[in-house]
């Protein structure tokens, strides 16, 4: 699999909750276990090639996952679809993605223990792209997301979809931090929030 905080950590764990088949992260510092749920209804026959342990995985992923918070309710066809279009659009093609959504208190940790940042933030983007491949970790505290979207009243659902997109924008080369970055950073997210039309 992709390297875990830009190489710091390299492998991880992931649980299965059968009861709502919502995967999520159980710990950082563990070996990988990998859980597939093949449909009975569609059995297609197929090599799963992968990454473990160091061996290359063929196969481009968008994962979700959670820690120490419920995860949110996504169309998850659909918003890899929408994600697939605009990292396209941008000139890029899509390798792995993570998207691993927290509470204010462990991005808070997070940023602290890789960024040296003390301070809260919606998301924090752990860059592993190569080339005109993007792959990453994005880490989206689900608590910053809602006091956002209630200060600036917009709604939940689309402030959620607009950091979902910011962090694929990062790791397509568009940056916020410079003069003007900002303002190019947020026509590129309104015109993302703009192709989700049709598509859920």
């Amino acid at each position: 699999m992709t390297t875990y905080f830009s190489s710091v950590v390299t492998f991880r764990q992931y649980a299965t909750d059968e009861k709502n088949s919502e995967t999520q992260t159980r710990g950082k510092t563990f070996f990988v276990t990998l859980a597939f749920q093949i449909s009975t209804k569609h059995r297609p026959n197929f090599a799963i090639k992968h990454y473990i342990c160091g061996i290359k995985r063929f196969i481009p992923m968008i994962s979700f996952y959670s820690q120490d918070i419920e995860m949110p309710k996504l169309k998850r066809g659909a918003l890899r679809e929408w994600i697939k279009a605009v990292t396209e659009k941008h000139g890029y093609k899509l390798g792995d993605i993570s998207y691993i959504f927290c509470s204010d208190k462990r991005i808070l940790e997070v940023n602290k223990q890789f960024l040296q940042h003390d301070y809260y933030t919606d998301i924090i983007t752990f860059d592993d792209t190569e080339g005109k491949k993007i792959s990453g970790d994005l880490f989206i505290s689900l608590d910053t997301v809602k006091s956002n979207s209630e200060q600036l009243g917009t709604e939940y659902d689309t402030e959620l979809h607009r950091v979902i997109i910011h962090g694929i924008l990062h790791l397509c080369g568009i940056n916020d931090k410079g003069p003007g970055e900002r303002e190019v950073m947020e026509a590129n997210e309104n015109e993302a929030l703009a192709m989700r039309t049709g598509k859920e």
